[in-house]
């Protein structure tokens, strides 16, 4: 045990718990004290402060570092006034059979220590929650955590749990979103060049490049602005009947902040489904029902944005020949081909 003043008085707050009529040395004589109640304290609360750190990321929110950070699991000092009390009702359980002797008030205080460690628990989260400034992890969390129950037995152990993972999932939850529509926001066209066709490809004997930018490939023209037979070859390669001129495709673009709304909200109910799928299991299925229904009514709107009443009908082509707009439009900007290899 660390011997200073704010551990002492955690022992001592852990005995008036027990017995009003026990005191402890001050830290002056506490070295040399000898008492059976200071020696009993002493290794309780090694024990009890252990169990307390390692019982919740508690540095997440109090953010200490160097020295303070290699002292915080030994020394009260730069402890919350919540963490100070679960450990002195901590102290107090260990202290329980030694002192009185009963097993039933063991049983009593390790129950009031559960108590008070879950209410700390529930502070430093809400502590830490409201320190949060990247507005996708407050989305996230308000979608996981609207509020922290001190009765919910699946507390995460910091907010950082929650912001990492999220962190680690965004780009798959990004590109699932962005791969399921040919969004109009996203929608990009570009020239690209053909080369012989790789080997095992059949009746496709042109090939072209898949735009290192593209998270979905919807449509392949040739000459004339005349829709190709194409797929795609090894993830990469556009394989197609007749010379790639023109590709059209969703732009992956890597910015959801700046998304449409309901396009964004989508994305937010995946990536909170994914994180909840191992972080929050029990709001999975409700999270992935959420995420599909977001991206029904986000497509349905995008669909509904993309298209004029008469596009049903399509193009007039012989009203588009007199007026001199040859069937392909204006091609687009051209992009080199890099290759097979």
């Amino acid at each position: 045990m660390t011997i200073n003043a704010d551990n002492i008085a955690v022992c001592q707050e852990a005995l008036y718990l027990l017995r009003q009529d026990v005191g402890l040395p001050s830290v002056e004589a506490a070295p040399t004290d000898t008492s059976l109640e200071w020696q009993k304290s002493k290794i309780a609360f090694d024990t009890a402060v252990s169990e307390v750190w390692n019982a919740h990321d508690w540095n997440a929110e109090l953010k200490l570092t160097g020295a303070d950070l290699t002292a915080a699991p030994a020394s009260v000092a730069k402890w919350t006034p919540a963490m100070r009390s679960a450990l002195a009702y901590c102290v107090a359980s260990e202290l329980a059979i030694p002192l009185a002797g009963r097993v039933q008030d063991l049983q009593n205080w390790r129950a009031l220590y559960a108590e008070k460690l879950t209410r700390a628990r529930v502070l430093s989260l809400e502590a830490e929650r409201k320190a949060v400034t990247n507005q996708t992890h407050n989305d996230i969390l308000a979608l996981l955590v609207p509020h922290f129950d001190p009765a919910d037995g699946h507390l995460p152990r910091s907010i950082k749990v929650l912001t990492d993972r999220a962190d680690a999932l965004a780009d798959s939850a990004r590109y699932a979103v962005l791969a399921d529509h040919a969004w109009n926001f996203a929608r990009a066209e570009e020239r690209v060049a053909s080369c012989d066709v790789p080997h095992g490809c059949g009746p496709y004997p042109f090939a072209s490049e898949v735009p290192p930018c593209c998270a979905h490939l919807e449509a392949v023209f040739t000459h004339g602005g005349k829709l190709d037979d194409w797929k795609v070859y090894e993830g990469r390669i556009i394989v197609a009947r007749e010379p790639v001129v023109s590709i059209v495709f969703t732009r992956d673009d890597k910015r959801p902040e700046k998304w449409p709304p309901l396009v964004r909200r989508a994305f937010l109910f995946r990536l909170a489904a994914d994180v909840a799928q191992t972080e929050v299991p029990k709001l999975f299925e409700v999270l992935e029902a959420k995420a599909a229904e977001a991206l029904v009514e986000a497509r349905a709107r995008d669909a509904r944005e993309s298209n004029t009443p008469r596009d049903a009908w399509g193009r007039n082509y012989h009203v588009d020949a007199m007026r001199g707009i040859r069937p392909g439009g204006h091609l687009p900007p051209h992009r080199p081909f890099h290759g097979l290899i």
